[in-house]
């Protein structure tokens, strides 16, 4: 698999260049449940275990 490595790595940026555009040109949104400061990050990770939680979580650095 690390043989492979840059090749993935290529298309996962070109995936990610993708989305920013979708994202730029209103043609993507992303649903963000909860914003939470880096200091709850076990919080976070307890509303994922759940998984009741509707979009992302998303932690503050």
């Amino acid at each position: 698999m690390l043989r492979d490595l840059p090749i993935v790595r290529d298309q996962h940026l070109a995936l990610l260049k993708t989305c920013a555009d979708y994202i730029d040109a209103g043609k993507l949104t992303i649903h963000v449940s909860q914003v939470l400061p880096l200091a709850q990050a076990k919080v976070a990770h307890d509303l994922l275990e759940t998984g009741h939680t509707t979009g992302k979580v998303v932690l503050v650095i």
